[in-house]
């Protein structure tokens, strides 16, 4: 039976009278006087003295229990038990460490309620309530209260909560439940807090190394009026902080080791770590006169800690990146999170944002001439490891046969940030390797000496306010049209001024003049300096309260130590870091980058594409490749069958014994009995017939091949000993497969001339020859079956007849398809679209990659129509299977005319008749197939098709099938059960 049994029996008297309690007016027991008649009242002794120890190593000693249930006398608090004086003392300093205070052992342990100052008139901490004059008069206790003010003379009783009779008692009652704990001084508590919350170890709170947190150096810590368990909660709120900034110290004592090393978006947010840390350390060198009780203080350090909480958990998701793309991705989603999270602290967030880009953002703007590179635009230094824009040297061959080292620029799309768009970063890599070529070729352009001219151009800055970003539309408006008069004045020859470095303004804070002065001017400057070095720092809360907004084209150093010292201020936050209306955080890349972005991919895209359509002649060797590489020129098709193929010009061979005569000379492919020719066979055959054909006459060696564009000449493609030992046979469709144009594209055509559109140049070119050789074998059959006996279809002469004109119709029709549908129709739109895109220069936005995909995805739907895509070997195979028996029927002709004694029984010639017909019919069907194949050429848009005004994409290709069947069936002849 516990001794409060007797105040509160189980259960009341049956007859309901609430006044028959046993024993109600009896004195509590907690009451040192039973005479005191009063309910509930208390008095006092004098406390007993309190041992006096050092606090320099923790000790059991500065852990004081209540000896008893006795509440001791407290001085100044029998007469207003419920006023709760400062805990802290004037003498000690929050902020050194209490397990180094040096002095009087009895001053730090001194009774907390033992303030002379608190009862000393004279005090400026006097407290007019714990003078006795002022709440006694004439030994009567009265405590005011509504009743006492409404009725004269009326007097309230005592007060008869425990809680309310003074921390000793709650001590005492805690001693007797056995969870009174380890009372602890209030001054050296409250002390041992603040190093506890800015992660100090202290003689109370030390750092464990292994569990990485801060850990009591006994359990159940409390001051004197608390449970252990409230004290807990407010030990746990400094202790996290301390962990937090520890955590943050060391994520910057790490990236700082090996400064040149680091990344420079690491670097740049291990100094936002250094300054926030800085800046809370600043709000916590509070006076101990502020500080009112452990709850004030826990207030003081609530916004501050949940600034670094907030930090910690931004650092915790982007430390382990790895690289600075990875990291920019995840500070912006980590960001967007602590935003809805806690959404006073986005302009601290948004700051640290923007501090933690710059860099990126810096090589962006040197990357599209925003501002200039060190060194110079184009430099190599400019590519970073860890960039979005990818470099490879390699040495090539320039038109003249001369090496030439070219540095090729890829996209790396992998390095891109999150918030930045896949179509932003394409235009930002386009915008700069388009004036990597003006810087190249036109050094003097306005926009390839960025740095140097007196035009400003708006810098990529985030614009975090509705007001910044309707500014910056203003800034990209004013800025295209600066720039647009310069290059009109450059277009036209004026000359431009640059600015150089005496003309630029120097900001007078960074000169120190000496020279010129007198010794006392000298002294003078120094006096003053130190004199000014000498003025104390201005008090925190002397910041001004409107530094929660920045502006958008410079960074102040103390910015983001502003922010956090105005958000963590005990008074209201300004009305303008939460109630500012800003744009969402997801639109705001969009809202600050594209405006700048556009304007300089334009103005950029349309000075380079006028560059390659007037200067460089772009149309002038596209115009080229298609005459020679497409077959487009008559003049060319013709004198290159003929130096190939024709039997009545002068043979290169050389035979023993015979003299060349001089004349027209021809490799007479078909009339020789060796093959392949030899390489001097090949340059007296071709020597003259490029430069004849670009002439359009007869005449000879009016141009040289270095005067070709590109370099154009015949060569000798490189090819595997499969392919070698199958151009060794002179009666293969593979015969003429070693030949090839040699073409390269002169600076900076390169950059629409691609080595894949070459590939497809070639692949082209080598069909066309093979179709072109077809041609003329073909021709020869169709004379060779006019004077054979039998021409009326009977006996060999007859199939013979049938086998040549069928042979003819087979292959003109499918060369006429070729040259005219597959390859003429789709390059007269290609023209047709470079005749736009050369009158308006780039008004549309057109960069030079628009033109790269048209002009590549032009060569894929040709290569489509002639059947000469990867997919599409199956029915080109057909082909080459009846071209190989024309040829064979060709050779058959040949050695009969050549040996008219032997005579044959036709066999052979029926068997390759019915073999020819067959496979004719073959690839009628497949063909057939495929034009009603639903969908068929609708699978795959090409970027020409899709992008560049070339409307329909593959759609034509079935509909140009149905041509070519409509001229091969011969009004059903292969359809009707003439398959053979």
């Amino acid at each position: 039976m516990s001794q409060y049994d007797t105040l509160f029996p189980a259960s009341a008297p049956s007859d309901g009278n609430p006044f028959a309690i046993r024993d109600l007016w009896r004195n509590s027991s907690f009451t040192h006087d039973p005479s005191d008649s009063a309910l509930f009242s208390f008095s006092f002794t004098e406390p007993e003295p309190e041992p006096t120890i050092s606090t320099k190593q923790p000790s059991d000693a500065l852990f004081q229990i209540p000896p008893s249930l006795e509440v001791p006398h407290l001085p100044g608090l029998d007469n207003n038990p419920w006023k709760l004086p400062s805990f802290l003392s004037d003498s000690f300093d929050l902020h050194s460490d209490p397990s180094t205070v040096a002095g009087d052992d009895s001053a730090l342990f001194s009774s907390i309620y033992e303030d002379e100052d608190l009862l000393d008139p004279e005090s400026e901490s006097y407290d007019i309530w714990r003078d006795p004059e002022t709440t006694r008069k004439n030994g009567e206790e009265r405590y005011y209260q509504w009743d006492s003010f409404l009725v004269e003379g009326a007097n309230s009783e005592r007060n008869g909560y425990l809680t309310e009779a003074g921390p000793a008692v709650l001590d005492a009652a805690l001693q007797t439940e056995g969870d009174s704990g380890y009372v602890v001084r209030s001054d050296i508590f409250g002390k041992c807090l603040l190093h506890l919350g800015l992660g100090r170890s202290s003689v109370l709170f030390r750092w464990d190394r292994r569990i990485k947190a801060f850990r009591p150096v006994k359990e159940g810590l409390r001051v004197s009026g608390t449970t252990a368990g409230a004290m807990e909660s407010i030990v746990k709120t400094f202790a996290e902080c301390g962990g937090n900034i520890r955590m943050l110290q060391k994520f910057s004592e790490e990236v700082y080791k090996d400064y040149s090393a680091s990344r420079p978006a690491l670097v740049a947010l291990a100094k936002c770590a250094t300054t926030i840390l800085e800046s809370v350390q600043k709000r916590l060198s509070i006076s101990s006169r502020t500080v009112q009780s452990l709850l004030h203080l826990r207030a003081v350090i609530r916004d501050p800690a949940l600034i670094v909480e907030a930090f910690a958990q931004i650092i915790s998701a982007v430390k382990d990146s790895q690289d600075d793309t990875q990291l920019l991705s995840r500070l912006f989603d980590a960001v967007q999170q602590q935003n809805h999270k806690s959404a006073w602290l986005k302009p601290l967030l948004v700051e640290t944002l923007a501090r933690v880009s710059r860099p990126w953002l810096e090589f962006v703007e040197q990357w599209i001439g925003l501002d200039a590179a060190a060194g110079g635009i184009g430099v190599g230094d400019l590519i970073k490891e860890g960039s979005f824009v990818g470099v490879e040297e390699e040495t090539r061959m320039d038109e003249n046969g001369r090496e030439k080292l070219v540095r090729n620029y890829h996209f790396e799309k992998s390095q891109i940030p999150s918030f930045v768009s896949a179509e932003m970063a394409e235009t930002v890599f386009e915008t700069g390797r388009s004036l990597r070529f003006l810087e190249a070729f036109h050094p003097a352009h306005p926009l390839a000496i960025a740095g140097k001219r007196k035009i400003d151009a708006p810098k990529l800055n985030w614009r975090f306010d509705w007001k910044d970003v309707e500014g910056l539309q203003q800034q990209a408006k004013e800025y295209e049209q600066n720039l647009k008069e310069a290059i009109q004045k450059y277009t036209n020859q004026e000359p431009i001024s640059p600015e150089t470095d005496d003309a630029m303004d120097i900001d007078p804070i960074y000169v120190f003049e000496t020279f010129g002065k007198t010794k006392d001017e000298l002294n003078s400057g120094i006096l003053a300096s130190l004199e000014a070095m000498s003025k104390p720092l201005p008090p925190v809360e002397d910041i001004p309260a409107n530094t929660t907004s920045r502006t958008s084209d410079a960074h102040n150093s103390d910015h983001l130590s502003n922010l956090v010292l105005n958000l963590t201020r005990l008074s209201s936050i300004t009305s303008s870091a939460l109630t500012t209306f800003s744009p969402p955080l997801p639109i705001t890349p969009l809202l600050s980058f594209t405006p700048v972005l556009t304007t300089q991919c334009r103005l950029i895209s349309s000075s380079c594409l006028k560059m390659f359509f007037t200067e460089h002649s772009l149309l002038s060797h596209l115009s080229i490749l298609r005459q020679f590489h497409l077959f487009g020129s008559g003049v060319f098709s013709s004198l290159l069958s003929s130096a190939l193929f024709d039997p009545d010009l002068d043979s290169t061979e050389r035979i023993d014994g015979t003299y060349r005569s001089g004349g027209r000379m021809g490799l007479k492919l078909g009339s020789r009995d060796t093959w392949p020719p030899a390489s001097s066979e090949l340059r007296l055959a071709l020597m003259d017939v490029l430069t004849r054909s670009i002439d359009g006459t007869s005449s000879a060696y009016s141009l040289s091949n270095a005067d070709l564009p590109g370099g154009l000449s015949f060569a000798v493609r490189e090819m595997s000993d499969q392919e070698l030992e199958a151009c060794m046979d002179a009666d293969s469709i593979f015969a003429l497969d070693f030949l090839k144009l040699e073409y390269v594209p002169p600076e900076p055509l390169g950059a629409v001339i691609t080595p894949t559109a070459l590939w497809r140049y070639d692949k082209i070119f080598r069909l066309l020859l093979r179709v072109r050789r077809m041609v003329f074998v073909v021709g020869t059959l169709w004379k060779g079956g006019r004077s054979r006996p039998g021409a009326g279809g009977k006996g060999r002469g007859g199939v013979e007849q049938k086998f040549s004109i069928e042979a003819r119709h087979f292959v003109v029709t499918l060369a006429n398809y070729l040259i005219e549908s597959g390859i003429g129709t789709t390059w007269q739109r290609f023209e047709s679209r470079l005749a736009t895109l050369a009158a308006s220069a780039g008004a549309g936005g057109e960069t030079l990659d628009h033109l790269r995909q048209l002009h590549e995805g032009v060569l894929d739907r040709i290569m489509f129509a002639t059947l000469s895509r990867k997919r599409q070997q199956p029915v080109m195979k057909i082909v080459d299977e009846i071209f190989g028996m024309v040829l064979r029927f060709a050779r058959l002709q040949r050695m009969r005319e050549t040996n008219p004694g032997e005579e044959d029984d036709g066999q052979e010639v029926e068997r390759l008749y019915k073999a020819f017909r067959r496979r004719v019919g073959i690839f009628i069907g497949v063909c057939r197939g495929l034009s009603e194949k639903r969908g068929y050429g609708e699978g795959r848009k090409d970027a020409a098709a899709g992008g560049t005004g070339i409307e329909g994409g593959f759609k034509e290709e079935a509909n140009l099938l149905g041509m070519l069947l409509l001229g091969l069936e011969m009004g059903g002849y292969y359809s009707k059960g003439g398959r053979g």
